[in-house]
């Protein structure tokens, strides 16, 4: 016969009290101890249905191994490529991924969750210093894809091979999306307004010939600032045909380019990077758009100069 071992109610009791005190204390100083990086990671991530399609566009910053030896290229490709890759994320698609070195961390830390991507595009052009730096990561399969190098460019951005790449990308057995990222000419001189001109007009014959009959969603670094009045922005959405959304927090640029990583606040108010739907798309709803600081705790204060731009859509697919 097994003898039975009475506990004490009051020792019971005082042992619930302590495990659940001891609870509560882990609970808060787990969450006071988030940053903010930590936080968007732990938050975002998860999907409130099925039918929901999130998208990044992100520039990231990882000029050139030449000029971006004192940037951390390395470090923060590291955690730009586990956060992506333990994220909920459909496509992203990022800019300035020029560094081989840090593309590559993107790459392989995603690479779970993203099987699919085309990275180094436009391919570097003779005379040019680099190729345009743009990097798609799918966790669909990629039907096809087209690439166009801009003809026009003026100061520092002739350096590189900008330009714009169109990805057909399969959601469904049924249906599939039409996915553009660009990066546009920057500068705010007479030039680089009429390079940027230029490259739009070919950016809009560029969509005039596609030719799948998916939804159309256009994201990238646009360099035209919406929140300077000077109707650049206007006419972007009037010739391309994109349609026009509004967000709590506008700005996309975390800072003044020669202190980018390490300045506090921004110094500059400029929206930069979007993400556009094509207007009269029916079979995409904008749910939700947000600008990502993408703050960290480590020596360099954020992830690139630029914040991440996260858009939720709602979509009805037929599966």
């Amino acid at each position: 016969m097994k003898k039975i071992i009475k506990i004490p109610l009051g020792l019971i009791i005082t042992t619930i009290i302590i495990l659940a005190f001891l609870g509560i204390i882990f609970f808060y100083s787990d969450e006071s101890g988030l940053t903010l990086f930590d936080k968007i990671k732990k938050n975002l991530y998860e999907k409130k249905s099925p039918n929901e399609l999130k998208i990044l566009s992100y520039n990231v910053f990882l000029r050139p191994s030449i000029i971006s030896i004192s940037d951390y290229p390395e470090e923060r490709a590291q955690l730009i490529g586990e956060w992506i890759g333990e994220s909920d994320f459909d496509i992203v698609t990022l800019q300035e991924a020029w560094t081989s070195e840090a593309v590559s961390l993107i790459i392989n830390n995603s690479k779970k969750r993203f099987p699919y991507y085309l990275t180094d595009q436009p391919k570097k052009e003779s005379g040019k210093a680099t190729s345009g730096g743009l990097l798609v990561l799918s966790r669909w399969p990629i039907e096809s894809q087209r690439v166009v190098a801009y003809n026009e460019c003026s100061d520092s951005d002739c350096l590189a091979t900008k330009g714009a790449v169109h990805l057909v990308i399969q959601m469904t057995r049924k249906e599939s999306i039409n996915v553009i990222t660009t990066h546009l000419n920057s500068g705010n001189s007479k030039e680089n307004h009429e390079s940027r001109d230029s490259q739009i007009k070919q950016l809009k014959t560029f969509i005039d010939e596609i030719d799948n009959k998916g939804p159309l969603i256009i994201t990238g670094d646009f360099n035209i600032n919406s929140l300077d009045g000077t109707g650049e922005y206007e006419k972007l959405l009037e010739t391309l045909n994109f349609e026009d959304y509004h967000t709590e927090d506008e700005l996309t640029i975390n800072c003044e380019l020669e202190d980018s990583l390490y300045c506090e606040e921004p110094t500059i108010t400029e929206r930069l990077d979007y993400i556009f739907l094509k207007t009269g798309e029916t079979r995409l709803l904008r749910v939700e758009t947000q600008h990502l600081p993408m703050r960290t705790e480590d020596e360099f204060k954020y992830l690139s100069d630029h914040r991440a731009v996260l858009s939720t859509f709602e979509t009805n697919f037929k599966r």
